[in-house]
């Protein structure tokens, strides 16, 4: 049996909303491929709401109490055949198709392509000069390939920052000098109709989101939350293309 453990709380019922859903988009994409699923939030969202129950683990542990194997022992899992395979295994958002393979090379672990790219994006992003946030992006079609790869950072031109103008993160873009990766990566990018996935350090902006809207991007993966950026998920789920976050890969 496969625990999905996914995030859920959170002040804001939209973003509830949208993580009670991304569960149960992974959860039927497992039953698809055979696996018996246990999906608290999938279970517990809809009871939380009916009757306005607490919405913190605190409450909803017991309830969802069950045999736990941490993710960081996937990868001692992964290839063992049937030797656990009667132990529960604990999936998050993450885990759809991101576990470890086996590099038939060698035997050793290494990382499926979806953790391969947002590693390359964290490291695209190491090149931003942004005081705020640095953002890294990949852009990658349907055959795997990189079409092109972002930073965030002062347009052309434009001297690098010594004091951000902004008041936060996310707030008073029109006052920000910077280019945003996902822009930077669709300006690199020779078709913008041969893009499949853009793997992001940060969720796009509601601006990026909606220029990623005219591609042919059908999901976005990436890693860290970014503020209002769920009123831009809420849109592109609404046009039928996929998203998931997945922490810390």
């Amino acid at each position: 049996m496969i625990y999905l453990g996914c995030p859920y709380s959170h002040p804001d019922p939209e973003v509830r909303l949208e993580r009670f859903r991304a569960a149960n988009r992974v959860a039927a994409r497992l039953m698809l491929m055979g696996e018996i699923v246990f999906s608290p939030i999938s279970h517990g969202h809809p009871i939380a709401e009916a009757v306005e129950l607490p919405k913190d683990w605190a409450f909803w542990g017991k309830h969802c109490d069950a045999e736990v194997i941490p993710s960081n022992e996937l990868s001692e899992i992964a290839g063992m055949g049937d030797q656990r395979r009667s132990s529960k295994r604990n999936y998050s958002l993450r885990s759809l198709g991101n576990t470890p393979s086996t590099d038939r090379t060698g035997g050793n672990m290494r990382p499926d392509r979806d953790i391969y790219f947002l590693r390359m994006a964290k490291l695209v992003s190491t090149r931003s000069t942004c005081l705020s946030r640095q953002v890294g992006c990949v852009l990658v079609n349907g055959r795997n390939h990189v079409k092109a790869t972002g930073y965030n950072g002062p347009a052309a031109g434009f001297p690098h920052c010594k004091v951000c103008v902004k008041a936060a993160s996310g707030q008073d873009l029109d006052k920000c000098p910077a280019t945003h990766a996902e822009q930077n990566a669709l300006l690199q990018c020779g078709d913008v109709y041969d893009i499949e996935t853009i793997y992001c350090t940060t969720a796009p902006c509601i601006h990026c989101l909606k220029l990623l809207l005219n591609t042919s991007c059908q999901k976005i993966i990436f890693i860290d939350e970014y503020p209002g950026a769920y009123v831009g998920l809420k849109m592109w789920s609404s046009m039928g293309r996929e998203w998931m976050r997945v922490p810390n890969p």
